[in-house]
């Protein structure tokens, strides 16, 4: 039985309208139960009149005759009595109701001809008496039945015309007076039951039709409360936050039962896949397989309705394409149409489908259409809210998480929220200053002035942002940015949301950016210097090396140019030392001796440490060998100088202790130092005695910008940039301090076996080596004095050299003398054609050429890598003679 839904409701009982072939057969079913309610009467009082008659006309009608009819009589009410009794065997439906009128037609006719042969059979010609008896009888009788609820107007008007028809004949065959008025009369009589009859029925039939649209009603006016009560409990489901699935199963529940075969599915779009959220009533394998169903234009009801975002109504799944590669998973489960609605957002967004299944093709009434998109606005609303909610959680979250400080308050300044950044920012916990006026916070150092300009831009709905100077609970003083701005409800402010960021790390990236800006500058400047210094000493040391040769007579003339000639090796080394600086950047790991690369720290160091602090250095352990990059370590040791040069500044006599020994763990420190490895280390120790480090402050010594310096005096990266520079080397870090007595920190450098390629920061050869065949050098320099004294020593070493001042004249001239030279010598950085762009024409006439370069600048900086690569020889101004003796000869040679 169908359930009636709240849209076929109406609100008055109307009795005037035409009935509908719903309502025309449920009559008629109410008709047919309202006849066999009075059935048993009929037949009793049939019988019983019949045999009164019986008996009256027992003396005027022969006896056979009485007894045939009786038995006719008989037949006729058994006939009767068995379709009523067949009647009450079966439920009545609307489907066996015109076959049960037909029944009762045919056994009230039956019953008509029986009376109606009384007319015939009961009316001797001479027997007045017995004509009036019988007259009267059949009078009474058809009265009897016209008195009786008029249910079936055809089966009265077949019982008068078959009972009345015989006797009216039977009076015109007369030709007697009374008997002509006898049939006037039995004809009029006749034709009154006939319209009586007719307004009874009528009568009856609108008092059936009351009853039938009345029970309508009652229904309609029931499920309108059942379905009103229902939308509200799923209403209240959506108001306390149940779970989507709870109340989609409830959604789709109500509308179920609304209608037989019914089931229902809802779908929820993720990305472009719908998901199952409810389906209570489908197999769980149909589910399984068509979830994460991909949407698309042929896809199924609902991949096709998400995908258009209109309805989809699909009558057949076994014949419609859009079900094609689907319907061997529907039709199983008895799945014969499919009407999808799509679920849509206030801004028309597809949010999801609602599917109505039935287990015979059709489409949808316009009830169940209008059902249909009725569930898809309330499946709408729990999407909605839904969406809502994930974005609130979302975008609660992520004020709970974000690192910079948010407060809400309210227009009278009240706090209402605080993130736990803003607490771990300003030291104030959320139980302390929710509730109460912004002004519990107000202990920044910033003027009356800048508060009366914040609150006038953000109370006339602007944004108001700047840089100050915060205070903490505990006193601590920050540099913080500030932005506050009004929030909305409507057209007017309702809060103010105020975030704050700690700006000392900030800062400090500032610093570290201004600091490498700088540094870049001083070694773009280094490097300029370095190449024109560089040339200069290399004219110095070349005149130098030409002076002693001519000098060798005279040991004082001798020993004044060799003090000269220290003088421009210290020179050269100062400038070494500067471009080593300035490339701090740069991470070139490869094998060296630490001692040296220390000791070029420590003198780079003792120029700006003031005099006063005194500090003691051993490193007498020159044979250590680590695989590591010399800037670095140079960085490293100038950073924990400098860290300790700072402790122990403000004590009497300030002293720092370096230490640079062998190490090699024993059992006991390898119990407590798991992370160390049974080999030999290289033990450099910082010793200090300063003011000593806390032990709260040792937790945190090696984190980027912790420092316990005053704002502006340190950007708290040195040690951090020593912990990255250690851990890069492989090697480990440790703090000793006591408060009060000072700090000594150990770096740990895992030792190498030294190779032929180790660096050494000073490297010289004794003698130089001389030529014994007159080769021919082609020397290329844009420096003529440099070019001059180059030339010179060149041929004191006994080769003949052809020159050139830029590389396009040093390829003309390599053209004109190919056959002659041996060796070209050619500076990097030259005008009109470097010296690499010269290498690469004369080795295209040339390939085997030897070539070596040589520059002013840092040859990692001066030169491609595919050049340091080679392995190709670099000479490097100012010229130290014997190495470049050396260098050439080796080149000629090899």
């Amino acid at each position: 039985m169908q359930m009636r839904t709240p849209n076929k409701m109406t609100a008055d009982i109307v009795l005037d309208k035409p009935m509908s072939a719903s309502e025309h057969l449920r009559v008629r079913l109410t008709q047919i139960k309202l006849l066999f309610n009075v059935s048993l009467g009929l037949i009793i009082s049939n019988i019983c009149v019949a045999l009164l008659v019986a008996g009256m006309q027992w003396d005027a009608v022969e006896h056979m005759t009485i007894l045939i009819w009786l038995a006719c009589m008989g037949l006729a009410v058994v006939f009767r009595s068995m379709v009523f009794y067949q009647l009450s065997l079966i439920e009545l439906t609307l489907e066996i109701v015109p076959r049960w009128e037909r029944l009762y037609i045919i056994s009230a006719l039956a019953l008509g001809l029986v009376w109606g042969a009384m007319g015939i059979f009961f009316f001797p010609p001479d027997n007045l008496e017995s004509q009036i008896l019988t007259i009267f009888t059949l009078v009474f009788l058809t009265g009897v039945v016209a008195a009786r609820p008029m249910l079936l107007r055809e089966a009265f008007f077949a019982f008068l015309l078959c009972a009345m028809l015989p006797i009216i004949i039977q009076l015109g065959l007369l030709e007697t007076a009374i008997a002509l008025k006898l049939l006037v009369a039995c004809v009029f009589y006749s034709g009154f039951l006939c319209l009586y009859a007719n307004t009874s029925y009528k009568l009856h039939m609108k008092n059936i039709l009351f009853q039938v649209r009345y029970l309508d009603h009652e229904e309609i006016t029931q499920a309108s409360q059942y379905v009103s009560k229902k939308t509200a409990e799923i209403l209240k489901m959506i108001a306390v936050g149940e779970s989507v699935q709870d109340i989609c199963d409830e959604i789709i529940k109500l509308y179920e039962q609304c209608y037989d075969g019914l089931r229902c599915s809802v779908l929820t779009l993720k990305g472009n896949k719908l998901l199952h959220i409810s389906a209570p009533s489908l197999p769980k394998v149909y589910c399984e397989a068509i979830n994460g169903l991909e949407i698309g234009p042929n896809i199924g009801s609902c991949g096709t309705a998400a995908y258009l975002g209109k309805r989809v109504l699909v009558e057949d799944i076994a014949s419609d394409e859009k079900w094609q590669a689907f319907k061997d998973v529907a039709l199983p489960h008895g799945l014969r149409n499919c009407w999808s609605e799509p679920v849509l957002d206030v801004n028309g967004k597809v949010l999801g489908t609602l599917a109505m299944y039935h287990d015979k093709p059709g489409l949808p009434s316009e009830e169940e259409l209008h059902d249909l998109e009725a569930a898809a606005q309330l499946v709408s609303i729990v999407m909605e809210r839904e969406q809502r909610e994930d974005s609130l959680r979302t975008l609660s979250q992520a004020i709970e998480q974000t690192g910079e400080g948010v407060m809400i308050s309210d227009v009278s300044g009240n706090i209402e929220y605080v993130n736990p950044a803003f607490t771990y920012l300003t030291g104030y916990e959320a139980s302390e200053i929710v509730g109460t006026p912004l002004d519990a916070l107000n202990k920044s150092k910033q003027t009356e002035e800048l508060y009366q300009k914040l609150w006038s831009e953000v109370s006339r709905g602007k944004f108001w942002s700047a840089t100050v100077t915060e205070q903490r609970k505990d006193g601590y003083e920050y540099l913080a940015r500030v932005s506050v701005a009004p929030i909305f409800d409507g057209n007017s402010i309702s809060h103010y949301v105020t975030i704050k960021q700690d700006m000392t790390e900030h800062e400090a990236l500032e610093d570290q950016l201004r600091q490498s800006q700088k540094m870049e500058a001083v070694g773009t400047l280094v490097g300029g210097i370095a190449h024109d210094f560089n040339n200069i000493l290399a004219g110095m040391t070349g005149n130098l090396y030409l002076a002693k040769r001519r000098s060798k007579a005279l040991p004082d003339v001798v020993r004044g140019l060799e003090n000269i000639e220290q003088l421009t090796i210290r020179g050269a080394d100062l400038i070494q030392r500067l471009m080593t600086f300035a490339r701090k950047d740069q991470v070139d790991m490869k094998k060296l001796k630490l001692a040296p690369v220390l000791m070029e720290a420590l003198q780079l160091l003792r120029t700006s440490i003031p005099a006063n602090i005194a500090i003691h250095q051993d490193m007498a352990r020159s044979g250590l060998y680590v695989r590591g990059d010399s800037t670095q370590l140079h960085q490293l040791l100038m950073n924990l100088v400098n860290n300790a040069y700072d402790a122990a500044a403000e004590q009497n006599n300030p002293l720092i202790n370096i230490r640079l020994e062998e190490f090699y763990p024993d059992a006991g420190f390898l119990e407590t130092h798991s992370y160390f490895r049974s080999e030999y280390y290289a033990h450099l120790s910082v010793e200090d005695n300063g003011c000593g480090i806390s032990e709260h402050q040792l937790e945190h010594l090696f984190e980027p910008f912790f420092t316990t310096k005053e704002v502006g005096k340190g950007t708290g990266l040195g040690l951090s940039m020593v912990f990255g520079a250690v851990r890069r080397h492989d090697g480990f870090v440790e703090v000793e301090s006591v408060e009060g007595e000072g700090s000594t920190f150990h770096i740990y450098l895992p030792l190498i076996d030294a190779g032929d390629d180790t660096y050494v920061p000073a490297l010289s050869a004794v003698e130089p080596v001389y030529a014994d065949a007159h080769e021919v050098i082609l020397l290329v320099d844009d420096d003529a004095f440099v070019l001059e004294m180059a030339k010179e020593v060149l041929e004191d070493l006994g080769y003949q050299v052809l020159e050139a001042c830029n590389g396009l004249e040093a390829v003309d001239v390599f053209i004109e003398n190919k056959d002659k030279i041996s060796l070209v010598i050619t500076d990097v950085v030259m005008p009109k054609l470097g010296g690499i762009k010269a290498a690469e024409r004369i080795r295209e006439i040339c390939p085997d050429m030897k070539i070596i370069f040589a520059t002013g600048y840092d040859k990692n900086a001066a030169l491609p890598s595919n050049i340091l690569a080679s392995g190709c020889n670099i000479l490097s101004k100012p010229y130290d003679i014997e190495l470049m003796s050396r260098m050439v000869r080796e080149e000629l040679d090899g």
